[in-house]
């Protein structure tokens, strides 16, 4: 396709085009693994910027909890279990990776630090997780850490860019948690509340993040909604109605992984029934467009918070990006032919907006405000008689 349209060029001719050409994680020569934890004052700044940056888009364990095992620890490394130890590495990893601490701060300094020494040090919190207790090495006998593990491992595998490993990772953990049950109903009776909670936490993360990749890649998802039963796509237990707007940490846990799951949902309905077919008529767009209902904006008649409203309007974008490229009434079931996408000369813009922007509010649309008003679609439309 880029030689198509730019010719022939050393990147289109690379010999390694068809394969996956992703650099291998490897200490330093002379490096070895010592397996040692930095400061409980270092821990805490790494652990806080994983929560802080994974907020909303995963919840692996509850904060407290968390915090509580890593006070005990360090106050008694020698009763800690490898598979903890794993884990904690791997937050470590990802907090480092993630962290944007305020300039000039305390955790500033921290970061700073670990940064400049010779080696990446997220890197050696990687390899250091992989060493205990590498949850890939013993698929016979894998636990829910091992799931816990495996999502990380992907997680910390995308922010580091590389895309084609944290694909195959997730793919591992979904396959695993399916397995262990993860993803029905009845699979729970044997454990208690605070147990179930967490599984469905975890499921849920997975679920959004197999829908971020799939849509970020291209590819097939690893997780079928109509595979799930019960709620175990649905909120663990019901969200507590917000009093105000001031609400902290663990209060917007809760509404955060919803408005993500509500999301991914839209997304996943988007690749299976537009993109895969590659072709969409007006009646689908409109059921796609119905997704971000007034519904989404309030909870028993009260506002959501402002930052949780900038999710579910993000997910409005998303849902309709399709159904924005054209308002027209025609009297007839209008489809848009994806395959006419490559036709289009390469300065065409990406998206289309409606030539009339009050065209987006009459049909319920979010406002395309900010883009271009003559801007001109990038799908061709072909009338037909009949759905």
């Amino acid at each position: 396709m880029v030689e198509n349209a730019a010719g022939q060029s050393p990147f289109t001719d690379d010999p390694r085009r068809h394969k996956i050409v992703e650099g291998q994680f490897s200490l330093p020569a002379g490096a070895r693994h010592t397996h040692l934890l930095p400061d409980q004052r270092t821990a805490r700044v790494l652990v806080d910027a994983f929560f802080i940056n994974t907020h909303g888009l995963l919840q692996v364990f509850e904060r407290h909890k968390f915090l509580e095992k890593l006070e005990t620890c360090y106050s008694d490394p020698l009763s800690t279990e490898p598979s903890w130890l794993c884990i904690l590495n791997l937050v470590f990893a990802i907090g480092l990776t993630m962290a944007t601490p305020l300039s000039g701060s305390s955790e500033a300094l921290i970061i700073d630090k670990l940064r400049s020494e010779h080696l990446d040090r997220a890197e050696v919190f990687y390899l250091n997780a992989k060493s205990l207790n590498d949850p890939m090495t013993g698929f016979e006998d894998q636990d829910f850490w091992s799931v816990q593990a495996l999502l990380l491992m992907s997680v910390y595998m995308l922010a580091k860019s590389k895309r084609n490993t944290a694909f195959a990772l997730l793919g591992m953990a979904a396959r695993s948690a399916q397995a262990l049950g993860l993803h029905r109903e009845e699979t729970l009776v044997i454990f208690g509340p605070e147990e179930q909670k967490a599984r469905k936490n975890l499921w849920r993360s997975l679920f959004v993040i197999d829908r971020l990749l799939a849509c970020l890649l291209g590819r097939p998802t690893a997780i079928s909604e109509s595979d799930c039963s019960g709620d175990n796509l649905r909120p663990a237990e019901a969200a507590a109605e917000a009093s105000n707007l001031k609400a902290n940490f663990s209060e917007t846990g809760a509404f955060a992984l919803e408005a993500a799951v509500r999301s991914c949902s839209a997304i996943g309905l988007i690749l299976k029934k537009v993109y895969q077919q590659r072709k969409i008529s007006t009646r689908l767009a409109q059921e796609i467009a119905d997704i971000s209902g007034p519904d989404l904006y309030s909870l028993g008649g009260q506002s959501k918070p402002p930052s949780l409203s900038n999710v579910f309007d993000l997910s409005g974008l998303d849902t309709t990006r399709v159904p924005s490229l054209y308002s027209e009434e025609s009297g007839t079931d209008e489809q848009i032919d994806f395959d006419a996408l490559w036709a289009w000369p390469s300065n065409t813009p990406a998206v289309g907006s409606p030539r009339n922007p009050g065209d987006a509010a009459a049909i319920g649309l979010p406002s395309t405000q900010g883009m271009s008003d003559n801007s001109v679609p990038l799908f061709s439309v072909v009338s037909h008689a009949g759905d």
